[in-house]
C-alpha cells in the first residue's frame, strides 16, 4: 500500500540541491545558446536530459552510459582528472556544467582513484576545457569544510571561488540553496554560513585560454 502521498508535495520532491541546480543551469544554457556544451557528472536524468530536450551535448562520465535511441546526448566514457583527455580538448567548449561532481572526485565512490586533492584537479582541467569567455556552471555542498568519508566533500563557500580564479574565472553569480532546501539567488557569498549541508551554485567565466 501506497500511504503518504497524499500530503506530499505535488509534483515530487523539489527543495533540494540538484532540482534547483538543474533547472537554474538549463535556463541558463538555454537563454545563452553557445557553440558548444560539455557536462561533467551531472545526472543522466536530471540536467543532461533537460539540455538534451533542446540541443546537442557532450556528456563525460566515468561510469557507462547507455543513452540509445535517444539523440542529443554524445557520451563520452572518461575521468576529468585524466591527463590525456584534457590534452587533447582543452580550450575546446563555451559552455560548461557540472553539477555535484566535484565534491566527490577523488574518493573513490565512483570507482576514481583515491586523491586527496582530486577535487582541485577536476576543477583545473574544468577551467582548462573552457575556451575564453566561456562560461562553467558548478554546484557544490557547502558548508563546515568537511570530507565525510567516500560519500563527498563540503566545502566552505569561497574554497571553490579561490581555486577557480587560481585557474583564471572569475565568479559572476552567486545562488544558494539552504539546508531546508530553498533557493535564495543572488546570495551574498560573504555572509556568515552556517550551514550543514547547503548548496552552492556559481557561475563562473574564463578570463583567458
Amino acid at each position: 500500500p501506497i500511504l503518504r502521498d497524499y500530503n506530499s508535495d505535488g509534483g515530487g520532491e523539489l527543495k533540494n540541491h540538484l532540482f534547483h541546480s538543474d533547472l537554474l543551469t538549463s535556463q541558463y544554457v538555454f537563454e545563452a545558446k553557445p557553440n558548444n556544451h560539455l557536462d561533467v557528472g551531472s545526472r543522466i536524468d536530471g540536467l543532461v536530459t533537460q539540455i538534451a530536450s533542446f540541443r546537442k551535448i557532450d556528456v563525460i562520465d566515468i561510469r557507462p552510459v547507455d543513452i540509445k535511441p535517444h539523440k542529443n546526448i554524445n557520451f563520452i566514457q572518461s575521468d576529468i582528472c585524466d591527463t590525456n583527455f584534457i590534452q587533447k580538448n582543452m580550450n575546446k567548449y563555451d559552455s560548461i556544467s557540472s553539477i555535484g561532481c566535484v565534491a566527490h572526485v577523488g574518493l573513490g565512490r565512483y570507482g576514481d582513484d583515491i586523491d586527496i586533492n582530486g577535487h582541485e584537479k577536476a576543477i583545473q582541467n574544468l577551467s582548462s576545457l573552457a575556451m575564453k569567455n566561456g562560461k562553467i556552471y558548478i554546484m557544490a555542498p557547502i558548508g563546515y569544510e568537511i570530507i565525510e568519508f567516500n560519500a563527498h566533500r563540503i566545502f566552505k563557500p569561497n574554497t571553490i571561488v579561490d581555486i577557480f580564479q587560481k585557474n583564471y574565472c572569475t565568479l559572476e553569480n552567486f545562488h544558494l540553496i539552504n539546508d531546508q532546501g530553498n533557493l535564495i539567488l543572488n546570495a551574498n557569498l560573504n555572509e556568515n554560513m552556517n550551514y550543514n549541508f547547503a548548496g552552492g551554485y556559481y557561475v563562473f567565466k574564463k578570463q583567458q585560454n
